[in-house]
């Protein structure tokens, strides 16, 4: 499943022939570097490309192979380890679940627009010279 998230960081250049080749192109700040908002929805994600027009990354997802489950006592009351954290145990994750996870960050990312994703993060917008941006449009246009 391919899902679309907002960016933030510092790009500081843009490279046309690596756009060509990886739909990104994209260099940021060895500081600040460009990345998705801090936004945990539960899933690994490899990305597919970007687009600065919207501040946004195409990622393809996918759900994890396994998840972790509370440990119950005999009254389905969790058990606690020495430190008073809950005690876990790992399992396979059934196929209904891995859909339901990438459902629900479909439905997270999808249900809030662009500002509200960054205000709930509270991470900064993606910070992107005018230079930049404008070497990127002529790259978008010329592979139109």
């Amino acid at each position: 499943m391919r899902l679309k998230i907002p960016m933030t960081g510092t790009v500081t250049g843009f490279d046309p022939e690596c756009y060509k080749l990886d739909g990104i192109g994209v260099s940021g700040d060895p500081n600040d570097p460009v990345r998705v908002v801090n936004l945990d929805l539960g899933i690994a994600w490899h990305l597919v490309s970007i687009d600065l027009e919207t501040d946004l990354m195409e990622v393809e997802v996918e759900a994890p192979e396994k998840v972790d489950v509370p440990v119950l006592d005999a009254k389905g009351k969790t058990i606690l380890d020495k430190d008073g954290q809950i005690q876990h145990y790992s399992r396979l994750t059934t196929l209904a679940e891995k859909q339901q996870i990438l459902d629900n960050a479909q439905h997270i990312l999808e249900s809030k627009t662009t500002d509200e994703v960054y205000a709930l993060t509270r991470d900064k917008r993606l910070v992107k010279p005018t230079s930049v941006i404008e070497e990127y449009r002529k790259a978008i246009m010329r592979k139109s």
